[in-house]
């Protein structure tokens, strides 16, 4: 009979025990399903600068034409730069440049006047490329892209999708239990269900 109470009382603690650690886990409100994913997502950009890119072809595309204001030089300074004509210096100068009316022809070209010149200047475009970008550049004489900046953006996904833990298992037990010999420790293999990990 007293065997039989022990038995109970054991039964009886291991019960409150397990409830009150029953307890000590997540609410069933915050334990999310085995199905729910969280995810978080980060997006940098990472900057790659090219100075001076060199094209990967050049086409022409035609000449246009400027009028630009008009200089004379004659000669050179002490110092090498060139110097602009002023009285009294002579200088020869075409009477056609000088008697030329400023405005347009009859087919609307620009003509100029003493103090301007007709320029006609190719147009040229050149194209940059890489594996990360693609320019085109068109100007006259001699145009080029000083820098491009690219920003490529990086979007790292991370995702952590909740499972809920394994309760019951088989494996070797080492405990202390009510035998046929009474309250004992012993060894052996069972199948036991986890109340709580740690």
């Amino acid at each position: 009979m007293k065997e039989n109470l022990k038995l109970l009382l054991v039964v009886t603690a291991g019960l409150i025990a397990g409830a009150m650690l029953h307890k000590c886990q997540s609410p069933p409100g915050n334990i999310p399903d085995f199905t729910e994913c969280v995810t978080d997502t980060l997006t940098v950009y990472d900057t790659i600068p090219y100075i001076a890119p060199t094209p990967q072809s050049e086409i022409a595309l035609g000449t246009r034409t400027y009028t630009l204001p008009k200089y004379y030089f004659i000669g050179v300074g002490a110092g090498g730069e060139p110097r602009q004509w002023s009285a009294p210096d002579s200088l020869c100068v075409d009477t056609l440049i000088t008697s030329t009316h400023y405005g347009t022809g009859a087919g609307g070209e620009p003509r100029c006047s003493n103090d301007s010149a007709i320029v006609e200047l190719p147009i040229i475009q050149r194209h940059y490329a890489d594996s990360t970008y693609e320019a085109w550049v068109s100007g006259p004489i001699d145009p080029r892209l000083d820098s491009v900046r690219v920003f490529i953006p990086t979007t790292l996904i991370t995702k952590r999708e909740w499972k809920p833990p394994k309760r019951w298992h088989i494996g070797p037990t080492i405990g202390y239990g009510y035998t046929p010999q009474g309250f004992q420790p012993y060894f052996g293999v069972s199948i036991t269900y986890s109340i709580i990990s740690f």
